[in-house]
């Protein structure tokens, strides 16, 4: 992104964090079995 001033990356740098943490997170739980189709079908 060299077009990309400072304050612009800065701007979206949290949202991007945002999405990595809840990504990393999500896939997580996924692996560790507490979220699925059957965690999913039980929560309605």
């Amino acid at each position: 992104m060299p077009g990309l001033p400072p304050h612009e990356l800065v701007r979206f740098l949290p949202f991007v964090i945002y999405r990595i943490v809840l990504g990393i997170a999500l896939f997580a739980l996924i692996g560790a079995g507490v979220l699925g189709p059957r965690a999913a079908e039980s929560a309605g």
